[in-house]
């Protein structure tokens, strides 16, 4: 592992989490922002067709769009909010990022993370 590893973490958004009062996180390390890249634009649009059931076809549109996202957004913040109006209903990406980024950051998420981890 890299001294600054990327880290990607995603929620699923396709239940009503008022009625299970949580919803399904991961958060996931990569070496860099390429191996987290590659992991959205393959197994991430799998998850998003397990939970929207979409179909071949659909899933090749979803990879298209992403794909196009990736190459024309350079700024994670902007590449994180364009893939969570796509996956909208299905998945929600919290944060997507370097962890040297997450440790000093003062968003709501990676507070809450330093939170949980650090009290």
């Amino acid at each position: 592992m890299t001294d600054d590893p990327w880290a990607l973490c995603h929620l699923d958004d396709s239940f009503d989490s008022s009625v299970l009062g949580i919803k399904g996180a991961q958060l996931q390390w990569f070496e860099d922002r390429d191996s987290l890249i590659a992991f959205l634009l393959e197994d991430f649009i799998d998850l998003l067709a397990d939970a929207g059931e979409l179909d071949e076809d659909e899933v090749a549109s979803a990879r298209e769009r992403f794909t196009l996202l990736v190459e024309q957004i350079r700024d994670d913040r902007g590449l994180m909010d364009a893939l969570n109006d796509l996956a909208s209903g299905l998945r929600r990406i919290a944060w997507l990022g370097p962890l040297s980024e997450l440790a000093e950051v003062s968003d709501d998420f990676a507070a809450g993370l330093r939170r949980y981890f650090w009290t």
